[in-house]
């Protein structure tokens, strides 16, 4: 299910039961494909300049987290079809409530 020119998918998350995205992430940048099952056919979904830490799918709406080093707190993105990848805040563990809402963990800091 591996294509030629993405050898290592390490996300992975169901859309349908005939569509799975998958996450290849390729030194300073990652890029979401879909693939078809029923049709065993790989598109290209967005090319992102970011690297995807983890991600979450409702419908045409997607969830990125940056991958950030030493950081429990990650910048989390919104991307709607047509839209740009909109940063939204730093958290982690980012999922879609509902159409309107998502749910995040954040680390605070312990006051002085």
């Amino acid at each position: 299910m591996t294509s030629v020119n993405y050898l290592h998918p390490k996300l992975m998350k169901w859309k349908d039961e005939n569509t799975l995205y998958f996450i290849d992430n390729s030194g300073t940048k990652s890029t979401l494909l879909a693939y078809d099952i029923e049709n065993n056919n790989i598109e290209v979904k967005y090319n992102l300049n970011i690297v995807v830490d983890d991600f979450d799918v409702l419908g045409n709406k997607f969830l990125f987290t940056e991958n950030q080093d030493e950081s429990l707190n990650k910048t989390i993105y919104l991307k709607e079809e047509g839209m740009e990848l909109e940063e939204l805040d730093k958290g982690f563990k980012a999922k879609f409530f509902n159409e309107n809402y998502i749910i995040y963990l954040k680390k605070c800091r312990k006051g002085r």
